[in-house]
């Protein structure tokens, strides 16, 4: 089947189940007299939540170009449809993400998520009992009683004294108007809670009738997933790997447990130039342990295992490919020495990494037998830890915020579950920002070195060091302006100190300097009530190398301006000018960009959007790059919002006719979103 015809159907199983579950989700009338207005009985306290309710959104997008972009993985058709339906149960929200593509491979991981299971939405929950508290504010707001008692305050608000102040109002009001201010003001500090606030002030939402004991109980689980889930646990042990599986965290009271499990790659047999194959089935099992909240101060242990299942890949002489199996095991805490002001954080991991499962067993006395039996080691296992802490200090009365952090990962310290850790590096980095004269000035600075080749493995050790100072106005009435320098500097040389002292060990020595600056500036203002903004932004980098060669110096200077009219349009435009130079082989090459866009946008019938934009880039006698686009949206009946987007680029490689780089293409794009 192709793209096109697959991206066909897709659209249409979407159209379909739009307003299938639309219609399912709108209620009956109510039956003469009923008072409730048709309003669902028997859900949760205070918010009328339905023992059922199914809702979520449905996206299905397609491209069809004349061409696949030059060096682009992206085919010239695809297609993809994705769905995020949520079933809530008494108010408790369950919700899971499935996506198709024609873009899915047998030569490449999943792309393709079809898992059926649900998880535990905890954010919506939150969300929809941070509504509830905004609805009681509101309600109460209008209340006479709290107009009354605000009146009263304000009649002695020379007061300073809590208690005497408590007093004066009482005695100025009704006990009725207190009792109904006292309330409004217990359910106002409710309002911006968040994640494990929530939580810890549960009682005080039962005791309002916002929440009912089934959400209570379900609050103790931050997540609850079964299917393709993303867990985070630390970015040393476990982060940005998809899990295939379940994973949980269960949080009663003081006590903390996480558990995650399942597969975390696929296997590949299949291979387009006939040679072996890419990758082993690989799962994984970690778990946490420990007490207290992960915001705030607590202590946990985690363990993680990973490991491939070799069979029914064969390794022979044409595949280097082999099976392994990792072990990592460590803790992490936070101590808040000053609670909301001064936090630690520390975390130590130790790792055992198999490069190949199949290889020799170690075979050496010294090691504990219960110690071979359980992680058994290869003459490929190898062992190293890393090491984590950072220290934060937040003073928002005065708006200063101090952070530093050292970590240190040792070359041989892998976790499977965390595949784009780097390692071999010794970080550490401080960084400050202050806010003056009502946060309308912020000053920040930063520090930052680091260096690789802990163990003197490598023939040469290389060592970053990086500043950064910024200034930011954002005074009242007049332009804002930020500006930023980040000087920063790479040393290589060699790890040996015999050859390092030599003439050779000189020659080998590399230093890079660069330095950044960048200005910014921008004000939003009205001229005969049309809505302008205006910003102009300037970059210089400069990059010197020990020799010259590779030296470069680029300038960028970019202005936009937008207009919003009383009536549906809206225009902008923006003018870029970029120069660079670099040096090679003692000659100067220097070449010189002119950017353009110019974009409108017109809304019919408040609710069918249509814009059209043009963009030029020219590089003086090398090439140039003009694009038209045209894009419209606008609702489909109960369908959803259906978009369209048309583009043409033509490129032309001005400098050399015959290099046969020129391209004229087409791009098509659209999308149906749907909610129910």
């Amino acid at each position: 089947m192709n793209a096109s015809a697959t991206f066909r159907r897709l659209v249409v199983l979407a159209a379909l189940l739009g307003p299938v579950v639309a219609a399912a989700q709108t209620p009956p009338p109510p039956p003469a007299g009923d008072p409730s207005g048709g309003a669902p009985v028997g859900g949760a306290p205070g918010g009328g939540a339905p023992i059922f309710r199914f809702t979520g959104t449905s996206m299905a997008n397609g491209e069809s170009a004349s061409r696949q972009g030059t060096g682009s993985e992206i085919p010239q058709r695809y297609a993809r449809w994705e769905v995020t339906p949520t079933i809530s149960l008494f108010g408790i929200p369950f919700g899971t993400h499935l996506m198709l593509s024609t873009e899915q491979d047998l030569t490449r991981q999943n792309i393709n998520s079809l898992n059926m299971g649900f998880s535990l939405s905890a954010q919506q929950l939150q969300e929809q009992l941070k509504q509830r508290v905004f609805e009681q504010v509101e309600s109460l707001m209008q209340n006479e009683d709290v107009a009354e008692v605000e009146g009263a305050i304000s009649s002695i608000e020379g007061m300073t004294d809590p208690e005497a102040l408590k007093d004066s109002v009482k005695k100025l009001v009704p006990a009725e108007a207190y009792d109904a201010y006292a309330k409004y003001k217990r359910l106002e500090s409710l309002q911006d809670l968040d994640g494990d606030e929530i939580l810890s002030r549960s009682r005080e939402l039962d005791a309002f009738g916002l929440i009912s004991g089934a959400e209570k109980f379900m609050l103790n689980f931050p997540t609850l997933g079964v299917g393709v889930n993303y867990p985070e646990y630390t970015q040393l042990s476990l982060s940005g790997v998809p899990v295939n599986g379940v994973n949980l965290e269960f949080t009663p009271g003081k006590f903390y447990l996480a558990l995650t499990g399942g597969k975390t790659q696929s296997e590949v047999i299949y291979d387009t130039a006939g040679q072996a194959q890419e990758a082993f089935h690989r799962e994984l099992y970690a778990g946490r342990i420990g007490f207290g909240r992960k915001t705030g101060a607590h202590f946990y242990a985690t363990v993680m295992y990973a490991a491939d299942d070799p069979n029914p890949l064969v390794v022979d002489e044409f595949n280097t490919l082999t099976p392994k199996s990792n072990y990592v095991v460590g803790f992490e805490t936070r101590v808040p020495l000053i609670p909301n002001y001064w936090t630690v954080d520390a975390e130590v991991l130790g790792s055992m990494l198999t490069g190949d499962r199949e290889a020799a067993r170690i075979q050496n006395s010294d090691i504990p037998t219960f110690i071979t039996e359980l992680v058994d080691p290869t003459i490929s296992s190898f062992v190293d830890y890393a090491l984590k802490g950072n220290m934060t200090v937040a003073i928002p009365e005065s708006g200063t915020r101090l952070q530093a952090e050292a970590v240190r990962i040792g070359p041989g310290f892998q976790s499977l579950g965390a595949p784009n850790l780097r390692t071999d590096l010794f970080r550490y980095e401080a960084k400050a920002e202050q806010g003056i004269w009502r946060r309308q000035i912020t000053v920040a600075g930063s520090f930052k070195q680091e260096t690789d080749n802990l163990i003197e493995w490598k023939s040469a050790t290389t060592t970053i060091t990086a500043y950064g100072l910024g200034l930011g106005l954002n005074f009242r009435g007049i332009p804002y302006l930020r500006l930023n320098y980040n000087p920063y500097t790479q040393r290589s040389e060699l790890s040996n100190d015999s050859l390092r002292a030599t003439s050779f060990g000189d020659s080998q020595r590399v230093e890079n300097r660069t330095a950044m600056w960048s200005a910014n500036a921008g004000y939003n203002y009205t001229v005969a009530e049309v809505s302008m903004n205006t910003n102009l932004s300037y970059s210089r980098q400069e990059t010197r190398t020990r020799f010259g060669d590779g030296d470069n110096t680029a300038n960028s200077v970019n202005l936009s301006q937008s207009f919003g009219f009383l009536f549906p349009l809206s225009l902008s435009a923006s003018v870029g000018l970029n120069d660079q130079e670099l040096m090679f082989g003692g000659a100067s090459t220097i070449t010189k960009t002119t950017t353009m866009e110019f974009s409108g946008s017109y809304t019919l019938f408040d609710v069918w959007q249509s814009t059209l934009g043009v963009s030029l880039a020219v590089q003086k006698e090398t090439d140039d790059k003009t694009g038209f686009y045209l894009s419209t949206s606008f609702p489909v009946w109960v369908l959803g919002t259906m978009e369209i987007r048309a583009e043409k680029n033509i490129y032309k490689y001005t400098a050399d006719p015959f290099a046969q780089q020129d391209y004229d293409e087409m791009i098509f794009r659209a999308s149906l979103v749907s909610n129910w």
